[in-house]
């Protein structure tokens, strides 16, 4: 016990109880949660102009999905419905933060498409799947990203009219469960 006291007083045994709680918080799952819990409470509104952001189809560009179940399917298969498209990653914090205000989102649109799609290999898509408390339509992108779709990091958000247009985009991490947000959207769709 004494030993301890000394390590104690000379800093030792400070700095081994901080490298740990370090090294929890960066590599392991709990230190994850964390950081997902902390992010989500900073998220905002998205703050978008409400337009026509790209006059050109996305339906022209033959992207291929593969679903949970392993089926694929072709983005334009959703064509005459808005959808919104969300891009994500398993190790990516901002968007598993804004996961559960996203599932809120979801509730509030039955009559909107979603696919939330990711780039990650098979095996870092069927564990996050096999893991994941959200039951969101998650897709592995099986194919190039339209030009339209393009985005240099993640989250990407976008909400396509049922012609396939670009309507609404946000980058970002975000609160998609605020009323603001739901109101402006529902103001898009039923204009």
């Amino acid at each position: 016990m004494n030993e301890l006291k000394i390590w104690w007083k000379k800093g030792w045994l400070k700095n081994v109880v901080f490298l740990a709680i370090l090294g929890m918080v960066f590599f392991t799952d709990a230190g994850q949660w964390l950081r997902i819990q902390v992010t989500s409470l900073t998220l905002r509104n998205p703050s978008n102009g409400v337009e026509v952001v790209s006059a050109e189809s996305v339906y022209k560009f033959p992207m291929e999905l593969i679903d949970k179940k392993g089926t694929q399917h072709m983005l334009s298969e959703f064509q005459g419905d808005y959808v919104f498209v969300n891009f994500w990653a398993s190790w990516c914090v901002p968007c598993l933060a804004e996961m559960s205000s996203l599932e809120m989102f979801t509730a509030e649109f039955p009559e909107m498409n979603f696919l939330f799609i990711t780039r990650e290999a098979q095996s870092e898509f069927e564990r996050y799947l096999s893991e994941t408390p959200h039951q969101l339509d998650f897709y592995k992108q099986g194919s190039k990203t339209p030009t339209q779709l393009e985005h240099s990091a993640i989250p990407a958000s976008f909400i396509l009219d049922k012609q396939g247009r670009i309507i609404y985009q946000h980058f970002g991490a975000a609160d998609w469960g605020d009323s603001d947000v739901i109101n402006e959207v529902r103001a898009l769709i039923e204009h």
